[in-house]
């Protein structure tokens, strides 16, 4: 199984406004969930899954950990 993910990143002036991913996510990461929760409770920025069209609370662990398994 190809477990590469491709991502990339939009930015204004020297600000990201996007980060996109492509390809599967490491779930088996613990620091993966810690990652996407920091960024959630840090700049309240939710995950959205356009395959699946999941929105993601990253404030909310519980979410993230259910969309990851």
């Amino acid at each position: 199984m190809d477990t590469s993910s491709c991502r990339s990143f939009d930015f204004e002036s020297d600000t990201v406004t996007g980060i996109w991913i492509a390809g599967p996510i490491p779930t088996e990461n613990e620091k993966v969930i810690e990652v996407l929760n920091k960024i959630g409770q840090e700049w309240s920025t939710p995950l959205m899954d356009w395959n699946s069209l999941e929105l993601v609370d990253l404030k909310k662990r519980e979410q993230i950990e259910k969309y990851l398994n």
